[in-house]
């Protein structure tokens, strides 16, 4: 489930909240699905439970996972949704960076909208 690089500059911490994220977003992962315990995920990336805990406890604390005591942890209901807002706000500084970049290169904003609106009728 979970690929930690640790040649990169990213915490392996961070790393797992990212992928726990990217697998809620895409679907991999739905409310009531149960994640890992610490032990085990620690065993199985050979690191320290202490880092499965801060990834799981940062997780938690935006409400995408509950941990329930001498159960386990588990995807929450909002996750989904809160993961969705996350996607979509990715997805829009992504069509900011483009559109920035088109200003740049002298493509006039007029012209920026008629573009947009050519593709989304082929898209339609």
């Amino acid at each position: 489930m979970f690929v930690i690089n640790p040649q990169s500059p990213v915490p392996v911490y961070r790393q797992i909240v990212d992928q726990v994220r990217d697998i809620v977003r895409a679907g991999g992962l739905k409310p009531g699905d149960q994640l890992p315990t610490l032990r085990d995920l620690a065993q199985r990336l050979g690191i320290n439970p202490l880092t499965i805990s801060k990834a799981y406890d940062i997780l938690a604390d935006e409400g995408l996972l509950v941990k329930e005591h001498g159960r386990g942890v588990f995807i929450t209901e909002a996750a989904s949704a809160s993961a969705q807002k996350s996607g979509e706000l990715e997805q829009r500084l992504e069509l900011q960076n483009l559109l920035r970049r088109m200003l740049a290169s002298g493509i006039p904003p007029s012209r920026l909208y008629r573009l947009f609106a050519e593709e989304m009728e082929k898209l339609q």
